[in-house]
């Protein structure tokens, strides 16, 4: 092991105290500095590269909280236009049912809705006529 050790010690005494042999220096030089330069290239290019990467993936997270956010907070007018509904539902309740309505017995509850559908069809046919004889009034008076 000592032998081994010693020979060890040798050798590596014997590279660190020799001189390095190059021939043509500059052109070493050279294409050290020519491969140095094709890096920075390269480096350029994937410094675009990654740069366009972030900017991609930032729009498709803000597009994402963006759908998030439309799923999870709708819109006011949305909001408005319910309570709007809900309003004109309390003032026009439209078909009220009679107080015996859990005693009818299906024929009769048929028959009921049948005749409240009647009525409501007659009254809107006869709002639809109103509402075209005044559209040709106004439409003639121009």
């Amino acid at each position: 092991m000592k032998e081994k050790k010693e020979q060890y010690e040798i050798w590596l005494s014997e590279i660190r105290n020799r001189q390095p042999v190059v021939k043509n220096p500059e052109e070493l030089i050279k294409s050290i500095s020519d491969a140095i330069s094709r890096t920075d290239e390269k480096c350029k290019k994937r410094k675009l590269f990654l740069t366009a990467s972030w900017i991609a993936g930032i729009a498709a997270t803000l597009l994402i909280l963006l759908f998030v956010h439309g799923v999870c907070f709708p819109p006011l007018s949305l909001d408005i236009e319910k309570q709007s509904i809900q309003n004109y539902r309390r003032s026009n309740p439209g078909i009220s049912l009679p107080t015996n309505w859990q005693k009818m017995k299906l024929v009769e509850k048929n028959s009921y809705l049948w005749e409240r559908y009647a009525q409501q069809h007659k009254l809107r046919e006869t709002q639809k006529k109103i509402f075209l004889k005044e559209n040709r009034l106004k439409q003639e008076d121009r």
